[in-house]
């Protein structure tokens, strides 16, 4: 995808393919506090490098704008 991707993409792609794994593992072995301190850094990494932000809540107003949840909330919805 380059440098540069389209935005609506790289989040289609990562949707479909990062949040996919991610539910499924934590479906099989849940993790501790100090994992999902991890996945969740790597996450919101996603957010910083598409939308060149910083601050976490910079980062949480990216992900509810463009309909993604936080890690969290994503993670407790896939243990309902």
């Amino acid at each position: 995808m380059g440098n540069n991707p389209p935005i609506d993409v790289a989040i289609s792609l990562i949707i479909k393919v990062c949040v996919s794994m991610i539910s499924d593992s934590l479906a099989a072995a849940p993790a501790n506090s100090t994992e999902l301190n991890n996945l969740c850094f790597a996450y919101n990494s996603i957010a910083c490098k598409l939308f060149k932000v910083k601050k976490i809540d910079d980062i949480n107003s990216v992900q509810y704008f463009s309909n993604r949840l936080q890690l969290t909330h994503l993670i407790n919805y896939y243990r309902l």
